[in-house]
């Protein structure tokens, strides 16, 4: 996802465009900042890895058994 362009933002005399949303300005009221943040793909990646194991393990087991 770190090619992939998300959005621009495009502001005018009366209007403010967010992607392929349009607003105009008049109905604007309050902005706020925030963070944008990318998720733990990391740890999910690590946790599917665990039970991949788990998974593995707990198959071997049921077919030495059998």
């Amino acid at each position: 996802m770190a090619g992939k362009r998300l959005g621009e933002i495009r502001i005018n005399k009366r209007t403010v465009q967010i992607g392929h949303q349009v607003y105009p300005l008049a109905n604007i009221s309050r902005v706020q900042s925030g963070r944008l943040t990318r998720g733990r793909t990391g740890a999910q990646l690590a946790r599917f890895v665990v039970f991949l194991i788990l998974v593995a393990v707990l198959t071997g087991l049921v077919l030495v058994r059998a």
